[in-house]
């Protein structure tokens, strides 16, 4: 036979300081009970006056759904037990959760192999007690977080929480804290806040880096450079080719026929076809130099009307 019980403590300010619930049960009656009276048995040993209350719904597992089952209570923390029963086998847990918030305040596991109820049932009560005694102690510690300069958007573990200077109360363990503010660079700090425990984080915000006028400069003369260069070498290759080629237009042939007037286009074609490479190469380079000034991604494609870029 496999059987699981749940049952849940909710720890109150004032009287009665727990009410306990059964949430889930498929053993038998006598268990149930065995199982309740131990819960009850140790948390009182801890000083809490213990309430029955009713039975808890069966698939309110989830976070939000223990919150709002929980809203209408005073309490500011919950005990759960878990039971599982396999022949003689015992598994069980018990775990201290905040009311308001569902986040584990304390746990503990235990196993308990060929027992019988009895033997389960005081092992319960023990650890209900210990348990009942650690709720006591504070479970969450204040951090105050700063910024330079102030009016810095706070996020903690990816949640706003609010703009700084800021102090808040934050559950015990490891945090990632993020600063950002438009105009600076966003920061992040890892933090571990203790348990009644006063910090402080202060972040020093840093301005984006903008353009400075010899960036902008080297941008202007590499583009311009570029696109002369461009224009150089689509003008100088044809008249590389036509150099030699007869002038149809006024061609004069010789007695064998042959046209007297040739393009002599040579010199001027070389020259414009050079000065492009020269100009391709000193405006990439001259880019290259501006995007690394910069730090952002350059683009140079070719276009029907000759070459675009994005800088």
């Amino acid at each position: 036979m496999f059987a699981t019980v749940s049952i849940a403590g909710a720890l109150f300010a004032g009287s009665p300081g727990v009410e306990l619930r059964v949430v889930e049960s498929e053993a038998a009656p006598e268990t149930i009970s065995a199982l309740t009276d131990s819960a009850v048995a140790g948390m009182a040993v801890s000083g809490r006056v213990v309430e029955i209350g009713a039975a808890w719904r069966e698939d309110c597992a989830a976070d939000a759904c223990f919150r709002e089952a929980m809203s209408s209570t005073s309490a500011s923390a919950v005990v759960l037990l878990t039971v599982d029963q396999q022949d003689n086998v015992f598994r069980f847990g018990l775990e201290a959760r905040s009311v308001t918030t569902g986040q584990r305040l304390a746990s503990v596991d235990d196993v308990c192999e060929i027992c019988g109820l009895e033997e389960v049932a005081e092992l319960v009560e023990l650890r209900a007690a210990a348990l009942g005694e650690r709720l006591d102690q504070p479970q969450e510690g204040t951090i105050r977080i700063t910024s330079d300069p102030p009016g810095a958007m706070v996020m903690v573990d990816d949640r706003a929480v609010g703009a700084t200077p800021l102090e808040l109360v934050l559950p015990a363990g490891p945090h990632a804290v993020r600063v950002e503010k438009p105009g600076f660079l966003e920061d992040t700090k890892a933090v571990e806040v203790h348990p009644g425990v006063d910090d402080e984080m202060r972040f020093r915000l840093v301005v984006v880096p903008t353009e400075d006028r010899s960036t902008r400069r080297w941008f202007t003369i590499g583009g311009l450079s570029l696109g002369l260069g461009v224009v150089g070498i689509a003008a100088g290759i044809p008249l590389v080719l036509m150099d030699g080629k007869p002038y149809e237009g006024n061609c004069r042939p010789d007695a064998e026929g042959n046209c007297a007037n040739l393009y002599g286009t040579m010199a001027a074609g070389a020259s414009l076809t050079t000065a492009g490479v020269i100009g391709l190469g000193a405006g990439g380079a001259m880019l290259l130099i501006a995007r690394k000034r910069r730090r952002r991604p350059l683009e140079v494609r070719p276009t029907a009307g000759g070459i675009a870029g994005r800088f």
